[in-house]
């Protein structure tokens, strides 16, 4: 299971938090400990509230026949149980095809 954006932010944004603490007094290295041990479990919540693999169902409805210079829709349907949310979906097309609305 790969590390949300949001978790990959949170761990990246203590980087300067601990240099600024440093920075100011030794003594304050225990903040930054203290905020690793908070992004930590930010962390484990984040990925045990994230959606599985298992749970997600891919269904895919193309057409039987499609000929040369034919147009066609593509159908997608994704079910997480019941997960609500919002998706971002990463569409690669090559040069010959077009991007539809």
């Amino acid at each position: 299971m790969l590390p949300t954006k949001r978790c990959v932010l949170v761990f990246s944004g203590g980087i300067p938090v601990a240099l600024i603490c440093t920075l100011i007094s030794e003594q304050l290295w225990t903040f930054w400990l203290a905020y690793l041990g908070l992004a930590a479990f930010a962390a484990g919540v984040d990925a045990l509230l994230g959606l599985s693999r298992k749970r997600l169902t891919v269904t895919a409805r193309a057409p039987e026949v499609l000929y040369i210079g034919e147009h066609a829709a593509l159908g997608v349907t994704l079910r997480a149980g019941r997960a609500t949310g919002p998706l971002e979906v990463l569409t690669h097309l090559s040069r010959g095809l077009r991007e539809q609305p």
